[in-house]
């Protein structure tokens, strides 16, 4: 009798979750999704839980980093800007809007949001490196339009090799610095979960 009863307390509770917290549910299901690299997948379910839950910063954020991690860059700008709106503490989304600008080749904006990241959190090193890297790649952006004006006076348009193999040391610092934030917030993640699974 102990162990029916058991079973349907179970199922009620299960149902419980299933319906009346469906969000949850597909939160789960798109941080899994993340989790396994199919982003796309996971941007469709993190989609779903933001218009949902529209004005909910951190459905935005999900999304956008799903949206980033798929190179919808575009799509990343416009989450990542939703989720600053509506958070108070927002560095984090600073930081990755920072990044996604970058990856979009403007380095002003990109800068602008990693100041307004370094004013929240001044300490973090990753995003002091990718500030210089932005300011590394405007300047050399500013080198190079400089350059072909002055090359289309000279009917030049071949452009310098160190200048393109500096430009990619740049985009692969910035990609191994995006990997290692990426593994340091999983591992994080892992610790606090492995600390809130504990229910004792």
């Amino acid at each position: 009798m102990s162990l029916i009863l058991a079973l349907v307390i179970l199922l009620l509770f299960l149902a419980y979750q299933f319906f009346l917290r469906r969000d949850t549910l597909l939160n789960s299901l798109a941080r899994h999704k993340y989790h396994q690299g199919d982003y796309l997948s996971a941007q469709k379910y993190f989609r779903k839980n933001s218009l949902k839950n529209s004005g909910d910063p951190l459905a935005a954020s999900n999304l956008a980093k799903s949206q980033y991690q798929a190179k919808d860059y575009a799509g990343a700008e416009k989450a990542f800007g939703n989720a600053i709106t509506s958070a108070k503490d927002n560095a984090e989304d600073l930081y990755n809007l920072g990044n996604t600008l970058y990856q979009k080749k403007n380095y002003d904006d990109a800068l602008q949001a990693y100041r307004k990241a370094l004013l929240q959190n001044p300490e973090d090193q990753n995003l002091k490196a990718n500030y210089e890297l932005a300011l590394k790649a405007k300047q050399m952006q500013e080198n190079k339009q400089s350059q072909a004006n002055s090359q289309k006076q000279e009917d030049k348009k071949e452009e310098p090799e160190p200048e393109k193999k500096e430009e990619q040391e740049l985009r692969n610092r910035l990609k191994a610095l995006d990997q290692k934030e990426s593994t340091d917030r999983k591992n994080q993640r892992q610790r606090a979960n492995e600390q809130s699974d504990k229910w004792w």
